[in-house]
């Protein structure tokens, strides 16, 4: 019966510590592949893409558009720089520099609206290049606007990760 007892203490003095504990705010990071993305708009096919481990670039020498869908999960709002989003994307050039442009979209016509953030990069040959959109806020200030980015990739560039930090408690 010691034994028991003594479980039983020890149990309720871990759940009475954990409940005391105060709840830390911090940001909520969602990484994904380049990969994760599709074919967009009537010029792209999805056989004009190759899609790779570690990314998607165009098959041909040929510019190329692509959509990137996220789904979104802060129990905030996007309402203000200190509960917003910030999306980075991460690129590789090939053999010649690369012109990247991306436009974002936070929220839907069939709810309260549509914010979009555009951005644009070069991106060095050989090397690779960061385009980041910040300051993103969503329509309505919902926690679960729908969100997703278009892009024009150009021949020879790599999509390789995406990152969206949406900011605030979580």
């Amino acid at each position: 019966m010691t034994h028991a007892f003594a479980t039983a203490a020890l149990t309720l003095a871990i759940a009475a510590a954990l409940s005391i504990a105060p709840g830390t705010a911090s940001a909520n990071y969602q990484t994904s592949t380049g990969s994760a993305c599709i074919a967009y708009g009537s010029t792209t096919t999805p056989g004009e893409l190759r899609y790779l481990v570690n990314g998607i670039t165009p098959l041909n020498a040929t510019d190329e558009y692509i959509l990137c869908d996220f789904v979104t999960d802060s129990e905030n709002g996007w309402y203000n720089a200190a509960n917003s989003a910030t999306l980075q994307m991460f690129f590789k050039a090939g053999n010649v520099e690369a012109a990247v442009t991306c436009t974002a979209t936070a929220g839907s016509a069939y709810m309260s609206g549509v914010l979009t953030y555009s951005g644009a990069h070069t991106i060095p040959a050989t090397l690779g290049g960061t385009l980041t959109l910040s300051g993103m806020t969503a329509p309505g200030s919902y926690s679960w606007v729908p969100f997703n980015v278009v892009c024009k990739l150009p021949a020879k560039a790599t999509l390789a990760r995406m990152t969206l930090n949406e900011l605030g408690p979580v």
